[in-house]
């Protein structure tokens, strides 16, 4: 379901199924060789598309899709000096297609976007029903676990980037059960600790 502050709402309706929210977050981005490199006066556009449509395109004994459009008025790009996001904003179209197969725990979703605005990063964001202290993500040859929390020394000039490679599948998981993300075609993940919940 889709809540009044643009995130969806999923919930597992099998025994012991616990929610999760998911959302698109969009941000500026002035530029680097290396790393993502925000503007020194960020902001931070979280919804999807507050004025959109839901519908329902297809509703048969074996698959449900259900469909969001809209427009998502976002920063035209950042200020001549690149320091922060222009307040002028410019629709950018978007349609969100959500897809239940029967008999299988999987929700698809394909989001397609004509963008029409500059130096920016879209993401999306993913909550777990609870906290984990690692994760785990494809590599070129392996499953690989790694920390949710990013390491940090008071002598390092330069802090390691939160965002971390993987190769199409990211999971979390506790003794009650797990959540796994698989986007083929994405290469970066951003996992994020809170005190009930991770992010991804």
């Amino acid at each position: 379901t889709g809540g009044a502050d643009g995130r969806l709402t999923i919930d597992d309706r099998r025994p012991g199924g616990r929610r999760t929210r998911a959302w698109l977050l969009d941000e500026g981005e002035a530029g680097d060789t290396y790393d993502h490199c925000p503007p020194a006066n960020q902001r931070l556009d979280e919804g999807l598309a507050p004025a959109g449509r839901w519908r329902l395109i297809e509703s048969g004994p074996t698959r449900v899709t259900a469909e969001l459009t809209g427009r998502w008025r976002l920063p035209v790009g950042l200020s001549a000096d690149r320091q922060q996001r222009r307040a002028t904003r410019r629709a950018v179209p978007l349609r969100l297609r959500l897809s239940l197969s029967a008999g299988t725990p999987r929700l698809d979703l394909e989001l397609e976007l004509d963008n029409r605005v500059d130096d920016h990063r879209l993401r999306l964001g993913v909550e777990a029903p609870f906290a984990a202290e690692e994760w785990l993500a494809t590599g070129p040859f392996e499953l690989a676990a790694r920390p949710t929390a990013t390491a940090s020394h008071p002598d390092w000039h330069q802090l390691p980037a939160p965002t971390q490679p993987f190769a199409g599948l990211a999971a979390l998981a506790d003794r009650a059960g797990g959540l796994a993300l698989l986007a083929p075609g994405l290469r970066e993940i951003e996992p994020r600790r809170r005190v009930a919940s991770t992010q991804l």
